[in-house]
């Protein structure tokens, strides 16, 4: 994108320095300094900032967190759901045995510790589920996700 910016803005100088602008010359300067910043910290300073910003995945997870069980560990709801993320029992069976815990499969997620549950949730994005798991559309009170079915209130 920056090689696209950086040869549009080379093309837009070179044009207007040879046809000039209403019949006579003009002094056209082209500031690339915004053009050729990268998105990568270059000073130690610029990676303790990136450090301390929460990246968009924590973001989702502390919404999820919150929306879900108020960051709390609950015991198994209606539909089976417990723990901090509200797996269900089938969402957690399929996703510890494909983390490779298939000692943890059969169990409620609420009785495993919350370092362990985040192992798990992590695991679920990892396979691809995250999103499926915790939309909106399962009848959640507000979206974490952009372009989800509800906005978060």
């Amino acid at each position: 994108m920056v090689n696209r910016l950086m040869a549009a803005g080379f093309a837009a100088a070179f044009i207007a320095g040879v046809i000039g602008f209403g019949g006579h010359s003009s002094a056209v300067t082209l500031d690339l300094s915004k053009q050729q910043r990268t998105t990568a910290p270059n000073t130690d300073e610029d990676r303790a900032q990136a450090a301390q910003r929460p990246s968009r995945g924590a973001k989702y997870q502390r919404c999820i967190l919150h929306r879900e069980s108020r960051s709390t560990n609950p015991a198994p709801n209606g539909s089976g759901a417990s723990g901090y993320y509200q797996f269900t029992p089938i969402a957690w069976d399929a996703t510890v045995k494909r983390m490779g815990k298939p000692e943890w499969a059969g169990r409620h997620a609420y009785t495993f510790t919350r370092k362990q549950q985040d192992r798990v949730y992590h695991a679920a994005w990892r396979q691809g589920n995250g999103k499926f798991y915790w939309s909106a559309r399962w009848g959640a009170p507000y979206a974490c996700f952009p372009g989800d079915t509800k906005a978060m209130r």
